[in-house]
């Protein structure tokens, strides 16, 4: 799709089309993802929106948002849940 700089990492933007599946109870609208790869093919960026609608009890649809970055490859990863976090269930 283009170009643009992330970061002052220069990168390219991919369009991926996803299309829509049904499931029993749900309906996954199909919906877009944007992907910006560096020079090394690494994922810098990622952004997706769902729409799931037809959920047994639920009105209104359900929209999901997910923005990825990613950064410092390579370096040490140290892992910690905030003091706040919560396990969640369905």
């Amino acid at each position: 799709m283009g170009r643009a700089a992330l970061s002052g990492v220069r990168t390219t933007e991919y369009r991926v089309s996803i299309p829509g599946s049904a499931l029993p109870g749900m309906y996954v609208e199909p919906y877009l993802i944007y992907v910006w790869l560096d020079k090394k093919g690494r994922i810098r960026n990622m952004l997706a929106r769902e729409v799931e609608t037809g959920i047994k009890g639920r009105a209104a649809p359900l929209s999901i948002s997910v923005s990825t970055t990613l950064s410092d490859f390579g370096a040490p990863v140290h892992v910690q849940a905030p003091a706040d976090a919560r396990a969640v269930s369905s």
